[in-house]
């Protein structure tokens, strides 16, 4: 990894390995998740899932990409940013009825979420800097 890539590329493959996981999980363990978020229905759940894996393998096709789209980054960034936007609204209105644990695990997913897209965007920004 060269330099002016290192933070552009551990947001995006970071970002890719917990979308992977958390999409996994929720594939092969919806029922059980849904029951620990306090949500009754897990074939919503089921459909974030797959979601997320396909969101996982477009992020991880983006990272592989030599050189890296700018554009692209700031779609995934965008993506990120309305699922924190999401996050946030589903919270405050307390549209979901989430369990104590489950609030405090979307909150957690949020806040990573976010943290992912800042590292990419950072990084994005710095790497377009360093090519001019």
């Amino acid at each position: 990894m060269d330099s002016k890539t290192t933070m552009l590329k551990v947001g995006m493959w970071g970002n890719a390995a917990f979308s992977a996981a958390t999409g996994l999980t929720l594939v092969s363990a919806s029922g059980p998740v849904a029951a620990f978020m306090g949500i009754g229905k897990s074939s919503a759940l089921l459909g974030v899932g797959v979601a997320l894996l396909l969101f996982a393998a477009h992020l991880a096709v983006a990272a592989r990409r030599k050189p890296i789209r700018a554009g692209e980054v700031y779609l995934l960034s965008g993506m990120d940013g309305l699922w924190v936007l999401g996050t946030i609204v589903i919270l405050a209105s307390g549209a979901a009825p989430f369990s104590h644990a489950g609030t405090l695990t979307f909150a957690l997913v949020g806040l990573l979420v976010a943290q992912f897209m800042v590292l990419q965007i950072l990084g994005v920004r710095r790497m377009l800097r360093s090519a001019s």
